[in-house]
């Protein structure tokens, strides 16, 4: 019974990989505590934890830690097989796990480095999706660009990779308006990768004018349906909402 399972599980404020793994223990409805990281302690409190790295989400599932929202959602199935998060059956569960591998390998990555490098260059340009919740970046900007060195330096982040990142981003979503309309994502049943691409498109809608942009293609029905809060966001983003969006030049 999900009620019987004991879960913890450890996240980062603000980020939507954490918020992916709720969407999952909530599917399940498997009753879990949520802990936030400091970011650059939890590098040695996962460890402490029975974790063998810094990544977050991480979970303990029974006592079993279980880190990455893909080895979570498996681990999940295993524990409570119902409601599944994968299909039964081998061919749709082969889409709907490369479209998870497309999340975790590429979008992940780019949505964090667009979303930090955003938020650090001018905060008012970024509004924090209400499902996912505000990152904690100082105000100051001397402060912030300090603080923020560290995270810039770990996950890979300059000024031509975000660019490319931006221009990339169209063929991206055109990707995933492709798995929309074959069944991958958003389909008659949620799975695991609709659970954690929603949180990253809610994330990028919050990037000033990315909006617009995104609020055309057909993967925003996701967002409003994993994330209820997304509509009245993406309606905001649409009209304009707050600031201009801030770019790498060259």
């Amino acid at each position: 019974m999900a009620s019987a399972v004991k879960a913890k599980l450890y996240g980062f404020q603000g980020a939507p990989p954490s918020l992916s793994a709720e969407l999952m223990l909530r599917h399940k409805e498997i009753p879990y505590r949520r802990v936030n990281l400091i970011w650059f302690r939890a590098g040695r409190t996962l460890p402490r934890k029975g974790f063998p790295g810094r990544t977050a989400p991480a979970l303990l599932l029974d006592g079993r830690p279980v880190q990455t929202n893909r080895a979570i959602a498996r681990a999940l199935d295993e524990v409570v097989p119902d409601p599944p998060l994968f299909p039964v059956d081998p061919s749709e569960r082969w889409h709907v796990e490369a479209v998870e591998s497309f999340g975790d390998e590429v979008l992940q990555h780019a949505t964090r480095r667009m979303f930090l490098w955003s938020s650090t260059r001018d905060p008012d340009s970024v509004t924090p999706h209400p499902a996912i919740g505000r990152m904690p970046f100082p105000r100051n900007a001397w402060v912030r660009e300090r603080v923020m060195r560290r995270p810039f330096a770990h996950y890979g982040i300059t000024d031509a990779v975000v660019r490319e990142d931006f221009e990339a981003l169209p063929g991206w979503l055109d990707k995933l308006d492709a798995f929309v309309a074959d069944g991958a994502l958003n389909g008659r049943e949620l799975t695991a990768a609709d659970f954690e691409i929603a949180p990253l498109i809610g994330a990028l809608l919050g990037i000033a004018d990315l909006g617009a942009e995104i609020g055309r293609h057909p993967i925003v029905s996701l967002v409003d349906r994993v994330l209820p809060a997304g509509a009245s966001r993406r309606t905001s983003r649409l009209k304009g909402g707050a600031g201009a969006m801030v770019k790498p030049s060259g």
